[in-house]
């Protein structure tokens, strides 16, 4: 009877540890389930917010966000400026239905300038009545020159006045048909770039390969893309950054800016002979007139002189020399090819000045 009872004390006390010890494991796989939860969620967060890549990325995030709702004011204010001005025309129209404004006959398109800067105004006219603080708007046939001008109610910034480009004649500088490719690429022209193409900026290399077609010496290869690098994007891109990085000859003259042209013309570095083409290009053969331009026209650099330098970098860059020569409108000459050929294009400007002559030797 005792053994029984002993027997049944013993069955009884391991069946309690057995079932200790499975709450003890029990328990500890629910321990290191939750711990395992617990680094699974935290390796997640370092991940997602707590990496120092991660925080690199947000910080470009928050400025290119910052970037976009600068340009978004931007366009605001030019939007508005615009909206201002065209109620204001249309109002003005109203006021005298007697007047019309005679159209293109090519294009069937008005052409509009709008100016709020004397150095535009006194590029292209001779009137001594103009004030140097004058806003007009004048709309142009393009085919008859006749003009109407009219006041604005407020003035226009300079950067935003972009040349009337005629769209119905073949786009030589093709890259402008691609805005959005342009915007991608960097502010600053690549010298090695312009001169030997790349595949890592697309207007750089679309530049390149224009100017490449004609067989010009480095120097007219190296002057002519950076400036034309310049022109397009501020062209694609207005803003006053962009206009800032356009030599004081690009601006835009005032005939460029009333009369319908291609925009090839755009890219030369004479101000005054872009204002007497944008006027009469239509009395030449233009396919002739830009072969002719292409091959006349030179920097005033001696042949055989270096172009590029090495900064401190070791990297090569245009030579400071050579920069301050082709950003300056005397640094640009005309062949006696082009002088004789077209010497009515030259009205108003120093033809002996501009007479290209090539030199060896040290820089002019």
């Amino acid at each position: 009877m005792d053994l029984r009872r002993h027997n049944a004390s013993s069955n009884s006390s391991e069946r309690k540890r057995l079932r200790d010890r499975k709450a003890q494991q029990t328990l500890r796989e629910k321990k290191e389930k939750r711990i395992r939860f617990l680094e699974d969620k935290i390796a997640l967060c370092e991940r997602h917010h707590g990496s120092s890549d991660t925080q690199q990325v947000n910080q470009h995030l928050q400025s290119d966000l910052e970037i976009l709702q600068s340009e978004n004011e931007k366009l605001r204010i030019c939007l508005e400026s615009l909206r201002n001005i065209l109620h204001s025309l249309d109002d003005d129209l109203r006021s005298k239905p007697k007047e019309r404004c005679t159209q293109h006959s090519g294009t069937g398109t008005m052409g509009t300038f709008i100016t709020g800067s004397s150095a535009l105004v006194s590029a292209d006219t001779e009137d001594p009545t103009v004030q140097p603080n004058q806003s007009e708007i004048t709309i142009q046939n393009s085919v008859h020159n006749a003009t109407i001008p009219r006041p604005l109610p407020r003035a226009t910034p300079v950067w935003s006045l972009i040349p009337m480009n005629e769209t119905t004649i073949p786009l030589f500088c093709s890259w402008l048909s691609r805005p959005d490719l342009i915007n991608t690429c960097t502010p600053h022209p690549p010298p090695l770039a312009l001169l030997y193409g790349t595949r890592r900026n697309w207007l750089a290399d679309e530049i390149h390969r224009s100017i490449r077609l004609r067989a010009i010496r480095d120097s007219e290869c190296l002057a002519i893309g950076w400036l034309a690098y310049n022109y397009s994007k501020w062209r694609v891109s207005p803003s006053p950054a962009s206009f800032a990085r356009l030599t004081s000859f690009q601006q835009p003259t005032l005939a460029q800016l009333q009369h319908g042209h291609p925009v090839g013309i755009d890219l030369l570095p004479w101000p005054q002979l872009r204002s007497n083409l944008a006027e009469n290009w239509h009395k030449y053969d233009y396919m002739e007139l830009t072969s002719y331009l292409g091959c006349c026209m030179k920097v005033w650099w001696p042949w055989g002189q270096e172009i590029l330098e090495r900064d401190e970098r070791d990297e090569l860059q245009i030579r400071q020399e050579f920069f301050d020569v082709f950003t300056k409108e005397i640094g640009w000459g005309l062949t006696s090819e082009f002088i004789g050929r077209y010497p009515e294009l030259l009205h108003g400007m120093d033809i002996e000045s501009v007479r290209f002559q090539i030199t060896v030797g040290q820089p002019c």
